[in-house]
C-alpha cells in the first residue's frame, strides 16, 4: 500500500504543482510529501520534479509517468472502494467448506432458512475435510471440528455437540432390556471408524464422570450417514452426534436415546476464515447465524 500512497502523493503534486496544496488536499504535513516524492525518485533514479522557488513543474520522466498512471491509478481508486463496499454488503458469493455429514443433516435445513432472508447472497459449497491449504483453496468459510494453529486463521466457537446412544423402539422390542451400562455389552452395534477389533471399550460421561464400557461390534464404517441407516433399519445401536437426528426425526421413525443420561465425547464445532476477512458482513453474518440455528431448540 506504500506504492499506492506513493503515486497518489505524486499524482496530487503534478496536478497542483504544489507540495503544499498536495498536502492540504491529501490532509498531510508538507514534510511528508516531500519525503514520499523523494523516496519515489530514489527508487525510480530519476527527478520526476524541477524545483524551484516559484513553482513545482514535471520533468521528462515526471510527465511520463503522470500520463501512463493518471487514468490506471483512479481505476484503482475506485476498485479499492468497490471492494470495501462489497464487504459490507450482504449480497456476492460465500463458498463454504464442510464435513460431509454435518453439511448434509445441519447445513442442508440452514441454508434453505438462510438463503430465504438474505437472497441476494449465492452459496457454493464443497463437502470436503481433506484440504492442504485453506488460504490457498479459495473458500470464505471452513467448518472444522478440529482447532486450526494456523496463525493467519480466524476462529470462531459455534457449537459443542454430544453424542448419544441411539437405537429404534423395534429393537429395543426385540432385543435384551437395556437398563445400565452392562446391559450395552450384549447389544449389536455399528460404530464410527473408531476400532478394526470386534470388542471396544467405549468412553460415556455422566455428571462429570468418566465411564469405559465394552461393546461388541458388528458394522464398522466411515460414514455417519451410513450409521444413521443402520440404526433406522431397526438391527443396530449406534453413537450419532445429537445433530443427526433432530426432534421431529426421532418422532417420526420411533428412535430413542438409549441411557440418555450418558453421552459420548463432546465434539466442538468450529468455523474457520482467513483474518484478511474479519471484517466481511456477509462472513459475520453466515456464521453468527449458523451459531444460532445449531443452538435453535428446534433443531
Amino acid at each position: 500500500m506504500q506504492q499506492l500512497e506513493f503515486v497518489e502523493i505524486f499524482l496530487e503534486v503534478s496536478k497542483t504543482k504544489s507540495f503544499s496544496r498536495a498536502a492540504e488536499n491529501l490532509r498531510m504535513s508538507r514534510s511528508h510529501i516531500s519525503k514520499c516524492i523523494q523516496a519515489l525518485e530514489y527508487e525510480l533514479k530519476c527527478d520526476l520534479f524541477v524545483r524551484n522557488t516559484r513553482k513545482v513543474a514535471l520533468t521528462e520522466y515526471g510527465l511520463s509517468l503522470f500520463q501512463s498512471s493518471y487514468e490506471s491509478f483512479e481505476k484503482v481508486k475506485q476498485s479499492l472502494v468497490e471492494i470495501k463496499e462489497n464487504k459490507n454488503q450482504l449480497s456476492g458469493k460465500l463458498k463454504i467448506l464442510a464435513p460431509k455429514a454435518f453439511g448434509n443433516i445441519v447445513l442442508s435445513k440452514f441454508l434453505c432458512a438462510f438463503l430465504r432472508k438474505y437472497q441476494d447472497i449465492k452459496i457454493e459449497i464443497q463437502l470436503n475435510t481433506h484440504i492442504k491449504d485453506f488460504m490457498t483453496s479459495g473458500f470464505d468459510i471452513a467448518i472444522r471440528t478440529k482447532k486450526p494453529t494456523d496463525q493467519n486463521l480466524m476462529v470462531k466457537k459455534i457449537a459443542e455437540l454430544k453424542s448419544f446412544l441411539y437405537a429404534k423402539k423395534e429393537y429395543l422390542e426385540t432385543h435384551q432390556s437395556i437398563k445400565n451400562l452392562k446391559d450395552l455389552k450384549k447389544q449389536h452395534f455399528c460404530t464410527f471408524e473408531i476400532s478394526n477389533t470386534d470388542l471396544l471399550s467405549v468412553a460415556l460421561f455422566s455428571g462429570g464422570k468418566e465411564h469405559h464400557v465394552e461393546i461388541q461390534n458388528q458394522v464398522i464404517c466411515n460414514s455417519l450417514e451410513l450409521m444413521k441407516t443402520l440404526i433406522l433399519s431397526k438391527d443396530f445401536i449406534g453413537i450419532l452426534p445429537e445433530f443427526m437426528f433432530d426432534s421431529e426425526e426421532l418422532e417420526r421413525f420411533g428412535v430413542q436415546k438409549i441411557l440418555p443420561e450418558y453421552h459420548h465425547k463432546v465434539e466442538k464445532i468450529y468455523a474457520v476464515f482467513s483474518k484478511h476477512k474479519f471484517e466481511n458482513k456477509k462472513i459475520e453474518t453466515f456464521i453468527r447465524e449458523l451459531e444460532e440455528f445449531v443452538h435453535s431448540p428446534l433443531n
